[in-house]
């Protein structure tokens, strides 16, 4: 029976080494600065077709303006800081530490429940 018993708590100590590093660790940013980055360099090639087009002659003074203030807006969108949510962070370490109360209170408590340890006395 203590063979069992030191399996199945072995089972338990893997099942949460699995679960919490997960959640223990704080989140990383997204790639903000790899997105960020990329979409400067669209925008910059965006500017320079608009360039290329209006000394072509294809693109009117006009619509060039129109175009370039377009551009220049949807920049200032793209690089004004956006909040990242604050409750993420805690969240991840009460999840961690609940389960590392809940998963052997759950495993023993199913146990007496279910379990039949005569079963395993030869």
């Amino acid at each position: 029976m203590s063979a069992f018993i030191i399996v199945a708590a072995l089972l338990v100590v893997a099942i949460i080494a699995i679960l919490l590093p997960p959640l223990w660790r704080l989140p990383e940013p997204v790639g903000s600065g790899d997105r960020r980055e990329a979409n400067l360099a669209i925008f910059r090639d965006q500017l320079a077709e608009l360039e290329r087009e209006r000394e072509e002659g294809s693109l009117a003074e006009a619509d060039f303006v129109q175009a370039q203030a377009e551009l220049q807006r949807r920049l200032l969108d793209e690089v004004e800081p956006q909040s990242a949510p604050a409750a993420r962070t805690q969240g991840g370490r009460k999840t961690a530490l609940a389960l590392l109360l809940i998963i052997p209170l759950a495993t023993a408590a199913g146990y007496l429940l279910l379990g039949e340890p005569r079963a395993l006395d030869p």
